[in-house]
Parts: C-alpha cells; structure tokens; sequence
C-alpha cells in the first residue's frame, strides 16, 4: 500500500507558469513604455531648420 502516499495534486507546475506569464507581461509593459518614449525622437527630428 505505498500508493497511499502520493500527493494528489503539485503545485510546482503552476506556481512556475505564474512567473513565466508575469514576465511575459512586464516585457509587453516594457516593449509599450519604450515604444511611446522613442515616438518623440522621430518629430524632433521632422522639423525644419
């Protein structure tokens, strides 16, 4: 009767989905502030002398 102590559920495996799809979504936060901080280069750039 060793099968009376296996764990039924582990945890292990979500807890490391979390932190991937948390990475995930500071990059995409990341890629967006870095997106809207270089539009600013492109007008300085556009006026005339």
């Amino acid at each position: 009767m060793n099968l009376m102590n296996l764990p039924l559920y582990n945890f292990a495996n979500g807890t490391f989905m979390i932190i991937i799809f948390g990475l995930v979504c500071v990059g995409l936060v990341v890629a967006i502030f870095m997106f809207m901080g270089g539009s600013s280069k492109k007008n300085d750039e556009d006026q005339p002398e």
